[in-house]
Formats: structure tokens, sequence, C-alpha cells
């Protein structure tokens, strides 16, 4: 057998290999005997049909297709073997020609190169978030309002009450605004909102006028239990709750209200509302006093006083904004090093992304009660439109993806299974006294890797950024980078997560 490769453009290879007449013909006798055990053939038991009689009566091209599967696999493992070409996918027939001689062409798919290029070189200007002391006074109000105690009363509705209600709402649109609206809230643009996993009021037009040639539509039709505000940010919609001061079970009023320009859905800024609200119930809310006692209740013991409370507010507040902000920069810092990066990969990698992409997007519409097909109906496109609309997506997605894994292995970041027990210890003990039982399931094989891929792109990500930021982190002797590749990391750093 010999074997010639022929690298072409697209990282892919072609692998032409000739295979002698005295091997074909093996492999045919071979296909005509498993065909012969499979099939009754008159005049002779199951396997015992001499090759000539399978030949005449199943035919020379049936039995070269049986005899080809079982060959073309048996020679394209030998031919890789030759070329010493790692693929990144199975290979695929291109051709097969039984004379003169007998060649088979495949096509194969190669493992990525990645070259990072001045990787440590790239800068990003870093700006520490700091958390204000509003930040913290307004948790510890959203900690004291979820400790309040909430009872029924017979009494109208205060400012500071819970009350359950029935609302419905409508949106008055003149034409100018309506014509204006509906090129912003297309049927097209709300399945979009549904792929992405947003939820809104559901947004159903209605096309029935309203005073003066206007038209009207649904902003809300809910059932829910709001409490009354006067923070405008935390009403249903600024002015709400005025207007249900006052109000007890069984009343029902209707009122209008002017949204504002700045309103959180710009397809609502400037339009007028006209609700009709019945009021289901009342309670009254008595709110705990800002005393060590609550401190000690609302951090589960671990403040004892108010001002150890803030202080703990703060420092959890202060980790989740670095842990936003290094997100958003480390990405950038990324990004640089992707533009500095040669990068080769085939065709099939931009597939199998685009692949993953499509399969996000079909969870979400379903969880939005939706499906794919209506939404490629909706937007008027065919599944290869679909695919070229994320092909964008796709390419950045394993580019970033390629990058993260090489830099990852350069910079020797490792996870231990020290690592994996400490996190998964960390996670059950949020369950209480289940912690024991969610220990062994977040101990399974599976779960071990995902938490493993979680931790190793944290590490990633930690590196980008001290990388970013100029500390110039040292970097691993190379035998110690290859021993904890080996030893201790349990997931390829290629499989790391990555937007």
């Amino acid at each position: 057998m010999a074997t010639q490769v022929e690298h072409l453009d697209n990282h892919t290879a072609r692998l032409t290999v000739s295979v002698s007449k005295e091997t074909l013909e093996k492999a045919m006798q071979s296909a005509a005997k498993r065909i012969a055990g499979q099939v009754n053939i008159p005049g002779f038991r199951k396997g015992k049909a001499p090759y000539a009689v399978v030949l005449k009566y199943f035919g020379p091209e049936a039995v070269l297709e049986e005899a080809m599967d079982k060959l073309s696999q048996d020679v394209y493992k030998q031919a890789l073997e030759e070329s010493k070409i790692e693929p990144y996918a199975p290979g695929e027939v291109e051709s097969f020609e039984p004379e003169p001689d007998v060649t088979i062409k495949f096509l194969v798919a190669k493992q990525p190169e990645v070259e990072l290029g001045p990787y440590r070189d790239v800068r990003v200007p870093y700006e520490a978030p700091q958390v204000d002391d509003k930040a913290v006074e307004d948790t510890i109000t959203r900690m004291r309002d979820a400790r309040a105690t909430v009872e029924p009363v017979e009494r109208e509705a205060q400012i500071g009450d819970k009350v359950k209600f029935k609302v419905y709402g409508e949106a008055i649109h003149d034409h100018g605004d309506h014509e204006h609206d509906d090129e912003a809230e297309t049927p097209e643009a709300k399945v979009e909102d549904h792929a992405e996993g947003e939820h809104d009021h559901d947004h159903e037009e209605h096309d029935h006028d309203h005073e003066h040639g206007a038209t009207v539509e649904e902003f809300i039709d809910e059932e829910m239990d709001d409490v009354l505000s006067e923070d405008p940010n935390a009403d249903l919609v600024p002015g709400f709750s005025a207007q249900v001061v006052g109000l007890k079970a069984g009343d029902e009023k209707s009122f209008k209200i002017m949204l504002p320009a700045d309103f959180r859905e710009a397809h609502y800024a400037n339009h007028e509302v006209d609700f009709k609200v019945n009021v289901l119930g009342v309670q009254s809310r008595t709110l705990p006093e800002l005393d060590d006692e609550f401190a000690k209740a609302a951090s589960n013991g671990e403040a004892e006083t108010m001002d150890a409370l803030r202080e703990r507010v703060r420092k959890d507040l202060q980790e989740e904004a670095e842990r936003r902000y290094n997100s958003e920069y480390s990405d950038k810092v990324l990004d640089g090093m992707v533009g500095g990066a040669t990068l080769k990969y085939p065709e099939k990698m931009v597939e199998n992304t685009t692949n993953e992409i499509l399969d996000s997007l079909d969870r979400n519409l379903r969880n939005s009660g939706l499906t794919l097909d209506y939404y490629m109906q909706v937007q008027k496109k065919t599944e290869a439109d679909l695919r070229q609309d994320y092909r964008e997506t796709a390419l950045k997605r394993l580019e970033r993806s390629l990058v993260l894994g090489e830099l990852a292995r350069l910079e020797g970041v490792t996870v231990s299974r020290d690592d994996i027990t400490n996190r998964v210890t960390t996670m059950a003990e949020s369950f209480g006294d289940q912690k024991d039982t969610f220990t062994k399931m977040l101990m399974k094989p599976e779960n071990q890797q995902s938490i493993a891929l979680d931790l190793l792109t944290e590490a990633t990500i930690k590196r980008i950024v001290a990388i970013g930021k100029g500390e110039n982190p040292p970097l691993p002797e190379p035998a110690a980078t290859t021993e904890a590749a080996s030893e201790e990391t349990p997931v390829e750093a290629s499989e790391s997560k990555s937007e």
C-alpha cells in the first residue's frame, strides 16, 4: 500500500492510497462471506454459498460496496499512520477508482494549529471597580425587605404594603408613533428576543382603534404581587403605586399613566398607558429593625453587628463587581491575543461550533414555547441562511477557544483533584442538611468534568487579566508544565469554555 499526501488550503489533507488488486480481491471475498451469512440463497445454507454464486446472485457492485465499507476503514487507519497526520474528525472517502489501479482518496480535517505570537505583550488599561456606600445600603434594604413580617389587612393600601392585584394595560399610539414602533418591534424582533432568552410582557399587538383614530397595543395582562413604592425605579411603572394607594381588596380602578422618555423599554417611551386594576388583597409589611440581631439573622450568624454586616456586604459586592469587570476585561485582552495569533483550522470546526450555537438557540426557543422551525419561518430564512448569519459568531467563538486553550497550555494553567474536591465541598455546603447527598452527585465523573472546566477557565481568565495588566506572572518550568498537564489537569485545556 502506498500513500500520497496533499495538504489543501482549508487545513485539510487529501490522502491518495494505492491498494493492490489482490487486497481488493480478498476484501470482496470476505464481503461475499458476510453477505452469504446474512441472507438466504436458494440451494445453500447461510454462509456456505461460493463466492461466484454470491457475485452472480447479488451482483459485483453490491459485493464491492460491502467490501469498501471494511476496506476503506482499514486502509484509512494505515494511511494515517504512514502520513503522520492527526485528524480532527473522521476522514471522508472522496473517490474510489478500481481501474487501472485500485485507488482510494480520503479527505481529512486536520487538527488545528495555534501560534500565539507575542501574546504577553498585549496590554489593556485596567480600572478597578469600586463599590459605593449607596450600593451597600441598597443591598441592606433588600435584605431587610426580604425579612419583613407580612399579614393580611382589611384597610386601604398604603406605601410599603404588599398588594395582590390583576392588572391590564394598553399602550396608546397615535398613527405616527405606531408606524414608527412597528419598525422597532416587528414579529421578527420579538422572536429574536425569545431566541436570546429574554422575556417581556408578551407585547401582542391589537389592531383596533382607540380615540381619534389611535391604535392600542397590549402592555400588560397579569395577576401579580407587588410592594407599593415611592421609588420610580422600584415601581411597576413610575407613578403606578400612587394610583393603587387608597384601594382595598375588591376595589377596581382605571387610570392613565404617561411613561417617561427614558422608560426601560424604549418601544413604550413617551406613550400613555391605559390601566385597569382589580385589587385582590392587601398585606401590611413590618420591617425588622436594623440592629445587631438583624445583622446576625441576615448573615446566618457570620456578622455580629451592623457594621460587620456592612463590611461583609461591601466585600461580597466588591468581589462580584471584580468578577464582572474581570470577565469583560479578559475578553478585551483575549481579543488582542487572538488578533496577534496565527490560527489554522478546518471548516469542520466552524461547522461544529455553528451546530453548538444553533443547539443553544433551539433550547432558548423551546424554553420560550417556540421552535427553531417557527423562528426560521418568521425570519423567512432557511437553515443555510441561519448558518451564514451565525458564521461570524462561530468564528469568533472558535478562535477565542483555540487561543484560550493554547494560552492555558503555555502558561501551565492546571486544575488538580484537590481543586475539584474543594469546589465540590463549597458547592455542597449551600445545600445545608442535604450536602452529603449533593456531594455524591457532584462527584460523579460527568459533574467533575464540568467543574474542572469551570475551574480551568477561571484560572486562565485570571492569568489573562494579569498579563493584560502587565504583571508578567512567571512562566512554569517546561518539565513542570508537561507533568502538570498530564497528571493534574483532568481536562484538556482546549476544552475550556469561551464565548
